[in-house]
């Protein structure tokens, strides 16, 4: 038996009879422009790109100039944040430390980014021996702690700033490595993958035109976040004296020089310490806000 169709107690929605209520236009905005959390961390970085970029030019300060006599000054019209041990502007110093550790941390991720994302996509694709001699390798270099593993790299190389961008970049790989074979292992089993490779597509073609595209946006955000994680490590090393050589105006470096004043002069290291905290901040939101946005898993 036939079921009748229910009467329809409204019209359908014509230009005669439009919709009760008007539909919402569909919005422009990206879907990171859309987080709260992106606009606030680049609210945060752009105040420190402004510091540290704009500020040295403006106020045309040389943060390598010592003057005696005006050691450990409290912040006054003439010194925002106060001089340290040997006369020199916190401010200055501090500011022209941002265009030091903010490129530390993006080289040194792109260091551990390059040649991770490209093990673990040919592990993840190929499989078989490839995927177990990578596997194994990132087994063993997870096996160390990351700090430690960085420490024993510019032990071995000498301390420098380049030896502990490339200490850092070294002990991200494996990270990129297991979440770009995840992903990959994924998509290699998707439909218009499988359709590329009955249709005779190269194995290199698919590698860069479909599974490349699919597992760039989450490796994106992670090194997005890593970049934070990079910026600390760099300013531990030269805390540690294995980074930056003094005089070098350096965030972890300067932390250093004022640790044997923090009651003397707390504002040698609260300085440097401050930007530092907010630069990470930045970063971390900008990372959440990304992930969010370019997880399909998340909309």
């Amino acid at each position: 038996m036939v079921r009748a169709t229910p009467i329809r107690r409204y019209p359908i929605p014509t230009r005669r009879h439009p919709p009760p209520e008007r539909v919402p236009a569909p919005t422009r905005a990206l879907p990171w422009q859309r987080t709260p959390t992106v606009i606030a961390g680049l609210a945060i970085l752009s105040l420190v790109l402004a510091f540290s970029l704009v500020l040295p030019a403006v106020q045309k300060c040389q943060p390598l100039v010592m003057d005696v006599s005006t050691k450990l000054e409290r912040p006054s019209a003439s010194h925002w944040l106060g001089t340290d041990q040997f006369g020199r502007d916190v401010l200055c110093r501090a500011s022209y430390g941002g265009r030091i550790s903010l490129p530390v941390g993006m080289i040194a991720v792109t260091t551990a980014l390059l040649p991770g994302l490209a093990l673990g996509l040919l592990a993840g694709y190929w499989g078989g021996w490839v995927d177990v001699i990578v596997g194994r390798l990132v087994d063993v270099a997870l096996a160390f702690p990351g700090i430690l593993l960085t420490l024993l790299i510019v032990a071995w190389l000498g301390p420098g700033l380049a030896n502990a961008m490339i200490a850092i970049g070294i002990t991200g790989i494996p990270t990129y490595v297991r979440l770009s074979r995840s992903s990959t292992l994924q998509i290699r089993k998707a439909w218009f993958v499988r359709a590329a490779y009955v249709v005779g597509v190269p194995d290199l073609r698919i590698l860069t035109h479909h599974v490349l595209p699919n597992v760039l946006p989450t490796v994106i955000a992670l090194a997005t976040l890593d970049i934070a994680w990079a910026i600390l490590n760099a300013a531990t090393l030269s805390f540690l004296g294995l980074g930056a050589p003094p005089p070098t105006p350096e965030w972890g470096a300067m932390i250093n020089e004022g640790r044997g004043f923090l009651r003397q002069a707390p504002w040698i290291s609260l300085a440097p310490g401050a930007l530092l905290v907010l630069t990470v901040l930045g970063i971390n939101l900008l990372g959440d806000g990304l992930r969010d946005a370019l997880d399909p898993r998340t909309r």
